[in-house]
């Protein structure tokens, strides 16, 4: 299966033999379970997509609320720079899951915004939800102009 895109029975199996939950345990309706299988074709590497189905499902079937998140976190992990790159960074911080999840739930502007520009996580998981000081982000905007080439780059950032 590596290299592959999975099936839906593939991903059914793939859930099932990760976390011995049976498909049809997990109450998903047909928006979350596309969602789950956009999020594990984002990566052929199966230690990647075993790891984001254990982390998902106890998340899923302890907090069913979170379960409206799954359609803003698969737009969110498509619209980030590197798709692949996310879910090692997922696998790797186990905390950063729950915590996007949980946020990616609430339905507001702000999951738009989120969603449509993931880098603005980093700064959200950096600060712990506190606000930052203007001086701080003016000069990591300079410093991210400074880093562009091409005048049109500069204009579309």
């Amino acid at each position: 299966m590596s290299g592959q895109l999975l099936t839906s029975n593939e991903l059914s199996r793939n859930i099932s033999n990760t976390t011995k939950t049976p498909w049809s345990d997990l109450g998903l309706d047909d928006s979350g379970l596309s969602a789950i299988h956009a999020l594990l074709n984002a990566t052929s590497d199966q230690d990647l997509r075993d790891s984001l189905v254990g982390q998902l499902v106890p998340l899923l079937t302890r907090f069913p609320n979170l379960r409206r998140g799954l359609d803003p976190l698969h737009r969110f992990v498509e619209n980030t720079r590197n798709p692949m790159s996310f879910l090692v960074f997922l696998d790797r911080d186990r905390d950063a899951l729950p915590s996007l999840l949980q946020i990616l739930s609430i339905e507001s502007t702000a999951v738009e915004w989120l969603v449509s520009d993931p880098d603005s996580f980093d700064w959200l998981r950096l600060s712990a939800g506190q606000s930052v000081d203007p001086e701080h982000l003016k000069d990591v905007l300079i410093s991210e102009i400074k880093n562009l080439d091409e005048e049109e780059q500069i204009l579309a950032s």
